[in-house]
């Protein structure tokens, strides 16, 4: 038996006295994760003190005032509980570290630490929960073996500690403030319950599909079936006409179903989008009812940005010795050689003077006053560091915030503007995760930020300010007039299409429409013949032409 499953075994809350405690300590989040999936206060931000949290629970059939109770932790207090607070039968309050809690947390009281901080830590302490005689009910000292879990008691409230992720009642989930394992509310009657676990969720447009979870306690002899409903708000493609599904579970089968809501990317700049589903029509079961989380708001997330910033190579995962000294100092620093490659693809200047870069947890790097991106060139964003090496003509800065943190095992990058608007976002997964950054193959292709650098760039494992064959990006655009270039594009100016003839033997692999300033309006089907249809209001136009031999850029002008 290894020792983090001896612990499990072990790791059971002792009684300090002989009589049995009437409010016992349920669950508790000491180690509170990565990212937004740390958000335990249902606040939208991470925070390693605010989310920790102390859920306690009123084992009895009466109601207990909680007032002068205290949680002492590492010996010293951590909350008061200064007024009346009363505990129904059954039922729980949370404590966290801190912030604005927002959520159901299954109508459980909620409360924030009175010191200001619960002060659990990652290291494993003593937690001491006293009446209001100052008498010690429970005390017990927690492991060091705290995997960004909470340790919660399995069954609720009669059974031992053990990691939340580990019962089969939690499906996984890392902790359940205010709600039993399997995500009801304290003190359910025995009849059949259905409900969403979760309140909220999130997509990315580009991803084909949602998984809505359903689940359902206390089954009966007795199939249960009700109606998943899509409450129409706004008009929108993306939920590919999605209605409503009935869901059934067989007799006497209970835990969790899934709705699969269909996504679709439909390449418009529309923003954040929110759609809302209900529950109804719940029939069959034992008296079978609908529970606390009966609307759920699915937001999707827009993966199409009208900004012509591209990101274009990740490095989250700097390779141990020199080699890894991406900002070329001369050590190599797994914080400081983090960095972001941005390319203004447009053909005009772009001013991001007070623009700011996040990444899923927190702000960055505010981006200085004066920084300006010409066309074609790149900007990068170091961790850290003494900046003193070769990165071409990029506009080089370090992260104002002290570093990127960014995540080996994925990480969303948001950039804002000067309002607060976000202008542009990307999320990348596991791929970080490979002792060398990630980029766009070809560079600023619209392709995913996926590509290992040492498999395309020379055997290199990064090229800040530069593309993956350590030239300047702007070699990768040939802007020239009509009878310079190897292409003949006529009629120009046109009215409805073109004609398009490329030079012998070479492939076109894609070609983009872009407006005036550079930016992407649509994109043209390279399955076509050499006759391009083009229908767009009357204006000056850029076709952007990627080809086996390069990528080259040609003004187009429309009646």
């Amino acid at each position: 038996m290894n020792k983090t499953n001896f612990l499990l075994g072990i790791f059971i809350l002792l009684p300090f006295i002989a009589i049995p405690a009437q409010v016992i300590i349920n669950e508790f989040y000491a180690d509170v994760a990565l990212g937004l999936a740390g958000d335990a206060n249902g606040d939208g931000i991470r925070d390693a003190k605010e989310d920790e949290f102390i859920e306690l629970v009123n084992s009895t059939d009466s109601t207990i005032d909680l007032k002068n109770y205290s949680i002492w932790v590492g010996g010293q207090s951590r909350h008061q509980f200064e007024n009346s607070t009363m505990l129904s039968p059954h039922s729980a309050i949370v404590i966290f570290g801190g912030g604005s809690p927002k959520g159901v947390f299954g109508n459980s009281l909620v409360t924030t630490a009175s010191s200001g901080a619960l002060g659990l830590g990652n290291g494993g302490v003593k937690v001491e929960l006293k009446d209001a005689s100052n008498i010690i009910i429970e005390e017990f000292t927690y492991p060091s073996e705290n995997a960004h879990i909470s340790w919660t008691r399995y069954p609720d409230v009669i059974g031992g500690f053990i990691s939340h992720n580990q019962i089969p009642d939690t499906y996984g989930s890392a902790f359940s403030p205010g709600t039993m394992l399997n995500s009801f509310p304290f003190g359910l009657a025995h009849h059949t319950y259905v409900h969403f676990p979760q309140t909220r969720g999130t997509v990315n447009e580009g991803d084909s599909i949602f998984l809505l979870p359903i689940y359902l306690v206390n089954p009966s002899n007795e199939a249960t079936t009700l109606i998943v409903s899509y409450i129409k708000t706004q008009d929108s493609d993306d939920l590919l006409n999605f209605t409503s599904e009935t869901i059934t579970f067989e007799p006497n089968e209970a835990g969790q179903k899934f709705v699969s809501i269909p996504i679709k990317d439909d390449s418009l700049v529309e923003g954040q989008e929110s759609f809302d589903f209900l529950l109804t029509d719940i029939r069959g079961g034992d008296n079978s009812q609908l529970s606390i989380n009966q609307n759920f708001t699915l937001t999707i997330e827009e993966n199409d940005f009208d900004f012509p910033l591209l990101l274009n190579e990740i490095h989250a995962d700097p390779v141990t010795g020199i080699e890894g000294d991406a900002n070329q100092d001369g050590v190599r620093n797994a914080k400081e050689d983090e960095f972001l490659e941005f390319v203004n693809t447009s053909i005009l200047p772009i001013d991001i003077s007070g623009f700011q870069l996040f990444d899923e947890n927190a702000l960055r790097h505010t981006i200085p006053a004066g920084t300006i991106i010409q066309a074609q060139q790149a900007f990068v964003v170091f961790g850290g560091g003494m900046l003193d090496g070769d990165y071409g003509t990029a506009i080089t800065q370090t992260a104002s915030t002290g570093g990127l943190n960014l995540l080996n095992t994925g990480d969303q990058i948001i950039l804002k503007d000067t309002i607060g608007a976000v202008v542009y976002a990307y999320t990348y997964e596991l791929e970080g995760a490979n002792n060398q950054s990630i980029t766009r193959f070809p560079d600023l292709a619209n392709e995913p930020i996926s590509t290992l650098h040492s498999t395309v760039g020379n055997f290199q494992l990064y090229s800040p300010g530069k593309n993956v064959y350590g030239k300047e990006f702007s070699e990768l655009v040939s802007i020239n007039r009509i009878q310079s270039t190897p292409f003949k594009i006529y009629p120009n100016p046109t009215i409805q299409s073109v004609t398009l003839d490329v030079p012998h033997k070479w492939k076109i692999e894609r070609i983009e429409l872009l407006s005036s300033t550079g930016q992407l309006v649509k994109v043209i089907p390279t399955s076509l013949d050499s006759k391009i249809p083009i229908k767009m209001p009357s204006g000056i136009y850029f076709l952007k032409i990627y080809t086996s031999a390069g990528v080259f850029v040609e003004q187009l002008i429309i009646k």
